[in-house]
């Protein structure tokens, strides 16, 4: 059995805009966000991804 992951994302828009994130060796874009560290909030996750 394989253990749950749990991601914080977040969806920004603004003037009609979406903002989208990539890594620099990948194609495929994103919604910002990531998994949540062991004892780390969902807010702090996020806060964290977006720098």
């Amino acid at each position: 059995m394989q253990p749950d992951i749990i991601c914080a994302n977040g969806v920004f828009c603004a003037d009609g805009k979406v903002l989208l994130t990539r890594e620099s060796k990948n194609t495929a874009y994103y919604f910002p966000g990531g998994k949540v560290g062991v004892g780390e909030m969902l807010t702090q996750t996020l806060q964290r991804e977006l720098k």
